[in-house]
């Protein structure tokens, strides 16, 4: 659902900050207090550069590392959700592609909770500005 709801189909790694941009100018007051929390924890969790690392995976992204050098505080609405969007479509990518057992998951029930809960709050509003599903 949020790959079709948010994304048109298949989510790509270059479509974040786009739809980052795009969610902040539009309806986004009342959602990103919603995601504040998990939006400091990834901030806070990436400063650790062992964990940034797995993260990412051999795939750099200069953008993510920029945003995560400098003050949390200082970070505009477009950049904490590009950065909660980013570690949102990591996490999908190794759970539904990756080689990661389900065992292993429970390591990460922390970060899969607020991916998940983030997720949820973000579709609702995607729905809420362009209603398709079904009631």
């Amino acid at each position: 659902i949020f790959e079709s709801k948010c994304f048109a189909g298949f989510l790509k790694a270059e479509q974040l900050r786009f739809y980052a941009q795009k969610y902040t100018t539009y309806g986004s007051m009342y959602v990103l207090p919603k995601i504040q929390l998990a939006t400091e924890h990834f901030y806070n969790r990436y400063q650790n550069k062992e964990l940034l690392k797995n993260l990412l995976n051999q795939k750099r992204c200069k953008e993510l590392e920029n945003l995560l050098q400098q003050q949390f505080s200082t970070l505009n609405n477009e950049d904490r959700l590009f950065l909660l969007l980013y570690v949102i479509y990591r996490f999908r990518n190794n759970i539904f592609h990756g080689n990661k057992k389900i065992q292993n998951w429970t390591k990460y029930h922390e970060e899969i909770q607020h991916c998940t809960n983030a997720m949820q709050i973000i579709i609702s509003q995607a729905e809420s500005l362009n209603p398709s599903l079904l009631k």
